[in-house]
């Protein structure tokens, strides 16, 4: 017994030695939606000594508490000392926010497990021996679809002796004190240009890693609109925000705009702080983005995009990427010879109905991206790999019908070819909605110029110069409608259009495949071996469908359900951009920082913005880009040829096309070389024509 005893008292002892101290601390309160508990980092202090306290605010999925600037709505959790306390409180220690959606409302707060720190300092006069009490109270108003005003009252025993802490929360405070932004010495401005603040941070001294989904955190209130989007372009020195002002801000800055600059570096979200000052643009290796009525260093009006907007929605008509679709309508009026010119006007006008609803979808895709402050452009679907997918398999669908495989009686009557050829009004819409779909990947003459106005307009502009397109692309065939001894021209109904209609199903299938290839430009290999898999899987389909057993009419459906389905499993490959064929000159990946180099050395620089899925693009490098002599003049005048591909989305591509009062491509820019004493102008480019021809090429080249 007595060793029993013995071993007892042992084992009291050495718990006494190496059990660790806990810090004072709450026992929780638990609220409904959340957990607090007030904590400090040490259980014995010395007198006059600084420690830390912290609240613990633990949250239920969905629930956010606010940071000290609250954002579009809310209120910035707030900790009081009892004055009466022997103890002095210093501000709270904020860790870097989030932003938090509400609905259509960006609060700035935090979620889940949140740690607030504050420092606190003992009284002098306390006495070794003795137990302070620090109480107070916590007020948060906890949000998620409500707001719940929260107040929690705490008191904490500390004694005070020889200073012991305890690792448990000392620990997790200081893992709260490193997500506390840091100051950083970057150089950062605002100011006020066309409506929009510009906020830009300059030689940023950053550690290696490439940073993602910036976002800007002003300290105070009113100096930015939380709630619409921020458009934040990184350049090779720093980056640019543009934002909505606040009141403070929408007459000008007029004062220093101290913020938190937030992003995501290797995976780890972090924080820095910079004040902006008042001031003009820096160098961030981006030029000033371009207001609404300035595109690529002219002034444009409303009503001259307008013009060109329906000029060059008439010369759409005539590119390459739309043949495919309009060579169906004219087989269409060739067989119109029995209609009335009544049915013939219908159609002309349910052709244009087809234009301006697919039109006025685009539009409305395209303001709601606008909204959110990314940077979009003409074609900007295509940069997803399920839209050229999903229309090669339209493409391969349309000509199988052309051939005469969906010729199915039944519910299956009005498909494949009967969408776009057949006589009723619903066909003239469909062909009109699949011509607007495929005319995307071009861009036609005088188009740039205008849509580039549109995107950087409000948005009633933006509308009003897209339906001009409409009408320009609807009106060849609104003429046709409308002038009989046009149609008269066209060949007499007969046995020659059954031919003709099976010749255009090859065209189709030439589409198909060239929209696969686009994939396979996105994807790499095994997305366009998903493409081809869907054509398979819809022509079995639709041989099943020629069956009367119910079983091979499930397996049909199925097949298509399947087709239907695999272009949307795609995924971008980033690693996969790829420069267009040898032309007999060197061709380099483009960069803003890469041009500023060329010119350096004293090197001309062209460069080409284009992408796998523009049609006009292609044409140009097929043509003009491959002729000989162009390649000899790239090489006799030491032209560096720099390719920038838009094929998959790339923000840096975007906003220098945006720079030059562009919205899609192809776009080609040629600087000269530097002179003595020169600086590089990232905007001081030249612009050629989009359809290219090699002697206006040589003659830019050779200094013309």
């Amino acid at each position: 017994m007595r060793h029993m005893s013995k071993l007892v008292l042992c084992w009291l002892i050495a718990m006494t030695v190496f059990t660790p101290v806990y810090a004072a601390e709450t026992s929780g309160v638990e609220i409904d939606e959340s957990r607090v508990t007030v904590v400090t980092d040490h259980d014995v202090i010395a007198p006059g000594q600084s420690f830390y306290m912290a609240v613990q605010w633990a949250m239920e999925p969905g629930w956010h508490v606010y940071w000290k600037n609250p954002g579009d709505s809310g209120e910035s959790l707030q900790i009081d000392l009892d004055p009466r306390t022997a103890f002095m409180a210093g501000e709270i220690i904020w860790a870097t926010p989030k932003a938090v959606a509400t609905g259509p409302i960006i609060n700035y707060g935090y979620e889940g497990r949140a740690l607030f720190p504050v420092l606190i300092t003992a009284s002098e006069d306390s006495v070794p021996g003795e137990t302070l009490t620090l109480s107070g109270s916590a007020y948060a108003l906890v949000c998620a679809e409500i707001c719940i005003p929260r107040t929690v009252p705490f008191s904490l025993s500390l004694r005070v002796g020889e200073p012991q802490i305890d690792n448990r929360w000392q620990n997790n405070i200081e893992r709260t004190l490193k997500k506390v932004p840091p100051p950083s010495a970057a150089k950062a401005s605002a100011y006020l240009d066309d409506g929009a603040l510009f906020v830009d941070v300059a030689d940023m001294e950053l550690a290696d890693g490439v940073i993602e989904d910036a976002y800007i955190f002003p300290d105070e209130p009113s100096f930015i609109s939380p709630s619409d989007a921020q458009q934040i372009t990184l350049g090779p020195q720093g980056l640019r925000a543009r934002l909505v002002p606040g009141y403070k801000t929408e007459n000008g800055v007029e004062s220093e705009i101290p913020f938190i600059l937030a992003f995501t570096q290797d995976g780890e979200y972090k924080g820095v702080h910079l004040t902006a000052k008042p001031g003009p643009p820096l160098d961030v290796g981006l030029a000033v983005i371009p207001s609404a009525s300035t595109i690529a260093g002219g002034e444009i009006s409303l009503l001259i995009a307008v013009l060109f907007a329906l000029l060059g929605g008439v010369i759409l008509n005539l590119m390459p990427c739309v043949f495919p679709v309009i060579s169906i309508k004219i087989l269409s009026f060739a067989k119109s010879g029995a209609m009335s010119a009544a049915q013939i006007r219908a159609k002309g006008w349910a052709y244009a109905g087809g234009v301006f609803a697919t039109f006025a979808i685009l539009v409305a895709i395209l303001i709601v991206i606008k909204s959110t402050g990314q940077l979009i452009g003409w074609g900007f679907q295509f940069q997803n790999p399920a839209i050229p997918a999903v229309l090669a398999l339209l493409m391969f669908m349309i000509g199988l019908s052309l051939l005469g495989v969906f010729d199915i009686s039944g519910p299956w009557q009005n498909t494949g070819q009967d969408l776009t050829a057949r006589r009723g009004l619903g066909g003239s819409f469909a062909t009109g909605a699949l011509a607007v779909v495929v005319a995307t990947p071009c861009t036609a003459p005088f188009m740039a110029g205008a849509i580039g106005y549109a995107l950087a307009a409000p948005m009633m502009s933006m509308i009003a110069v897209f339906a001009a397109l409409a009408l320009g692309f609807a009106l060849p065939f609104l003429i046709l409608c409308y002038v009989p001894k046009l149609l008269q021209s066209l060949p007499k109904p007969g046995p020659w259009m059954k031919t003709f209609q099976e010749i255009l199903a090859f065209p189709m299938f030439a589409t198909a495949i060239y929209l696969a290839w686009v994939v396979s430009q996105q994807t790499g290999a095994n997305g366009a071996a998903k493409v081809l898999i869907a054509m398979l899987l819809a022509g079995f389909g639709i041989w099943l469908l020629r069956r009367t057993h119910i079983a091979f009419k499930a397996l049909a459906i199925l097949a298509l359900i399947v087709a239907v389905a695999l272009p949307f499993t795609l995924e971008t490959d980033a690693a996969i951009g790829t420069l267009s064929a040898d032309a007999g000159y060197e061709k380099l990946v483009w960069s803003p920082q890469k041009v500023a180099e060329l010119r350096a050395e004293g090197r001309a620089v062209f460069v080409d913005f284009t992408a796998a899925w523009c049609v006009t693009c292609k044409v140009n490098e097929r043509g003009a880009l491959a002729d000989k002599d162009v390649a000899a003049a790239f090489n006799a005048t030491n032209t560096a040829f720099l390719v920038a591909d838009w094929t998959n989305r790339d923000d840096v591509i975007a906003a220098e096309l945006k720079l030059y009062g562009r919205a899609g491509v192809p776009l080609y820019l040629y600087f000269p070389p530097l002179a003595a004493g020169e600086a590089h102008d990232p905007a001081g480019a030249q612009i050629l024509p989009q359809v290219l021809f090699s002697g206006k090429v040589i003659e830019i080249l050779q200094g013309g």
